[in-house]
């Protein structure tokens, strides 16, 4: 008996043995298998949690009127997470997303001026509001751009070098980057919009920009400056007929709710530059201000790309949830930019003359 239980036992032992073995092998076979671009993740991930015990010695506050599943603050996120990075810590990231910190931009503009806030987005016509820089206009004239390339070849280049040295001596605030949300797209709850005539006597949101409103008004219809935060209400109160901004704005803030009727007349690019308190950015030692200085490139080139992906899935949300969108002919698209003509030809007594012929200069026009 004793012998038949001592043989069991070791059968036992031995099937332990190899069971262990077994397990031990396979976990071995998982590690080796990790791909470089998870390994890389893994890194970065690492190096993210490790900065994230690190105590900070910088803070800065971000605010934006959007929601979270806006590109706005996703692109804010990802800027938080590679300056923390990239700083080792030392910079630490707060975003205020969804008008918590202003209703508008011209609030989260008067917030970064105060030093309450470090770092916001705007439109050009609020930016140059802003510090009565009328130049910043050029970008809201219509039809003057035919693509994101010649934007960016106009606010990367001379054109915005001086734009942003003006709005820093004016303002104390120092331009980062730009970027574009699309261009925008023009909607009622009316009727559809194919031509000029089909906007007449309507109600239509816009930015705060003399640019847009008078391409507007152009139209036929009649300007309402109003900040996103108010818009909802102000549609379904029948304040407004309509508004005028881009695929993805129309998406976060639930437009196609009480917007029927959209038309993608690609008159008006929905511009912004990125912007921080120089006060605070002159207070970074010079070690953090290359960290920021390489973070924020890494950013506008990821929110830019997020911009472009939204606005491709924002159009057919908006045709999933409803609405009408009308992808105008050329010929349509022309009626449009002929009835801007008179607005365009005159835009050198909203920007200034000089400004306005150095951009028509800069696109070969």
């Amino acid at each position: 008996m004793k012998k038949h239980l001592s043989a069991w036992l070791s059968l036992l032992l031995v099937c332990m043995i190899c069971l262990l073995t077994a397990c031990g092998s396979s976990g071995s076979s998982s590690t080796s298998a990790v791909s470089p671009s998870a390994d890389a993740s893994k890194n970065t991930a690492s190096a993210i949690q490790q900065a994230q015990t690190v105590e900070a010695e910088f803070e800065m506050i971000c605010a934006t009127t959007v929601p979270t599943s806006d590109p706005i603050y996703m692109g804010m996120d990802f800027l938080g997470k590679t300056l923390l990075e990239k700083s080792g810590g030392r910079i630490k990231t707060t975003i205020y997303p969804n008008q918590q910190m202003g209703k508008s931009d011209s609030e989260n503009l008067e917030n970064l001026q105060r030093n309450v806030i470090q770092m916001t987005v705007s439109t050009t016509g609020t930016l140059g509001a802003a510090g009565n820089i009328p130049e910043f206009e050029v970008f809201d004239c219509p039809y003057l751009f035919a693509n994101n390339e010649k934007l960016f070849l106009i606010s990367e280049g001379e054109v915005g070098e001086m734009l942003a040295e003006k709005l820093l001596e004016k303002t104390g605030m120092r331009v980062t980057s730009s970027y574009n949300m699309g261009f925008g797209i023009i909607s009622s709850n009316k009727r559809p919009i194919l031509l000029p005539d089909d906007l007449s006597g309507l109600k239509i949101r816009t930015i705060p920009s003399t640019g847009t409103m008078e391409a507007v008004k152009s139209w036929g219809a009649n300007p309402v400056s109003m900040g996103l935060g108010e818009l909802l209400t102000a549609i379904q109160q029948g304040t407004v007929d309509g508004l005028t901004t881009s695929p993805g704005l129309y998406v976060s803030n639930r437009m196609y709710e009480v917007q029927k009727y959209g038309s993608n007349i690609n008159a008006l690019p929905i511009f912004h530059f990125n912007v921080v308190n120089n006060e605070w950015y002159q207070s970074l030692p010079d070690d953090l201000k290359v960290a920021f200085d390489e973070s924020i490139q890494e950013y506008q080139t990821e929110v830019r790309e997020l911009e472009r992906q939204d606005n491709v899935k924002a159009l057919q949300t908006l045709r999933d949830n409803g609405m009408e969108i009308t992808e105008l002919t050329d010929e349509q698209r022309q009626v449009f930019a002929d009835a801007t003509k008179p607005v365009a030809d005159s835009f050198g007594s909203i920007c200034g003359e000089e400004v306005l012929a150095k951009v028509h200069e800069l696109l070969g026009q």
